[in-house]
């Protein structure tokens, strides 16, 4: 899946239909970057990061310190699964138990996090977030907005909140920015509030004195 800046306006609806909006989307946007990705033999490379190690581990924590209590955590854009067996390694050290689930639209990509997670390689889908028909609900979701076309962005959120998280359950909505974007571009969780969800807490992500990752937590109660 694509990492990068939310992209929180909402233009005109066009007069393609929603399905072949989002397949328009994922044919521009989302296609050729599993190709990019498997260029790389680093794994937070083949997960989509581009910086070094440690930037990467910087950025990413940030969703493991949303994750409250022990319970099943779905990884949407998971990629190779990097970011599913450290959150387990981290939660771990807190004494906490994730069973990990992943979800990406690249086959080869989902063959690799199979690979990294023999123990839970049937927890991991090839499908798109959109239409996919998740088999239980989640005590933890991760996603990012970039996922889908920015008008259909609010419906994408109130379909995960309704059909992917388990009641008491949370909504994890990251963002992942370069050294180089605008620092004083909103992040995701404003437009999350302007379309009327609560974001009950962020956690951000600093790298070289730049916030370089937030994640608006949306708690299904």
């Amino acid at each position: 899946m694509p990492r990068g800046n939310s992209d929180t306006t909402e233009p005109p609806r066009c007069a393609l239909s929603d399905d072949q909006l989002v397949a328009n989307w994922l044919i521009e946007k989302v296609q050729h970057l599993e190709r990019s990705y498997l260029v790389y033999d680093e794994p937070w490379r083949q997960s989509g990061f581009s910086g070094p190690a440690g930037r990467w581990d910087t950025c990413r924590r940030p969703v493991a310190e949303c994750i409250d209590k022990a319970g099943a955590f779905l990884d949407i854009g998971c990629a190779n699964g990097y970011l599913l067996e450290n959150v387990v390694r981290w939660k771990k050290d807190d004494n906490v138990a994730i069973t990990p689930f992943g979800l990406d639209i690249g086959d080869k990509l989902i063959t690799l996090a199979k690979q990294r997670l023999p123990e839970f390689a049937r927890n991991m889908f090839a499908g798109n977030a959109w239409d996919w028909a998740p088999p239980r609900l989640f005590d933890f979701v991760r996603t990012e907005l970039v996922y889908v076309p920015p008008v259909l962005r609010k419906r994408y959120v109130a379909r995960l909140l309704t059909d992917f998280v388990a009641p008491d359950g949370r909504l994890l909505v990251a963002e992942y920015r370069s050294r180089n974007h605008p620092y004083q571009t909103p992040w995701a969780d404003a437009a999350l509030r302007r379309w009327g969800f609560t974001v009950a807490f962020t956690r951000a992500g600093h790298w070289e004195g730049r916030e370089l990752t937030r994640v608006a937590v949306i708690e299904k109660k």
